[in-house]
């Protein structure tokens, strides 16, 4: 454990210990957010390209691979396999206009807040990105602060948020 403890303060975190006899022990490793690394899947939504952590993902479809129904109170949804699950899309919770509305590509993603299905124009591929801060000239637009976890720095150099999968599903 000493040699974890090093690496961990050899990168400005923090590693804790709390035991419990008869119930446990937990272990809580933190690092800075600038050293966290995620496999994300690159989607373009409009003219920008955004970022959903592959961990999060469960399938792709295309869109037209399940029929899409609207209950009375306007909210989409898909059956997959027996299973209902609500769409979300992205185009309309970030306020952008959608290239292809019928067109697009549905992604079922999964946290521990539950299932839905979500709408992108289409996937541009994955890469290992590393997740930065979001910049605080960007945190004063509600869209960016409620439905982001942090941006990363693209291969070409642009800048590409990150979706928080938790505040999708939840809103």
């Amino acid at each position: 454990m000493d040699v974890v403890h090093t690496n961990i303060r050899k990168l400005r975190g923090s590693i804790n210990i709390d035991s419990e006899e008869g119930k446990g022990t937990m272990i809580i490793i933190r690092i800075p957010l600038t050293l966290a690394i995620v496999d994300g899947m690159k989607v373009q939504i409009g003219d920008e390209i955004y970022i959903i952590p592959s961990l999060n993902i469960k399938e792709v479809f295309r869109q037209g691979s399940y029929e899409i129904v609207q209950n009375p109170n306007g909210e989409e949804h898909s059956i997959i396999r027996g299973n209902c699950y609500e769409i979300k899309r992205l185009s309309n919770l970030l306020g952008i206009e959608s290239e292809k509305s019928d067109e697009g590509i549905m992604i079922l993603v999964e946290s521990e807040m539950g299932n839905v299905c979500i709408i992108v124009d289409r996937i541009i591929g994955q890469q290992h990105v590393v997740i930065k801060p979001i910049p605080t000239l960007l945190t004063q637009f509600e869209n960016v602060q409620s439905h982001m976890s942090g941006c990363s720095i693209l291969e070409d150099g642009s800048i590409s948020l990150i979706f928080d999968v938790n505040a999708i599903i939840s809103r």
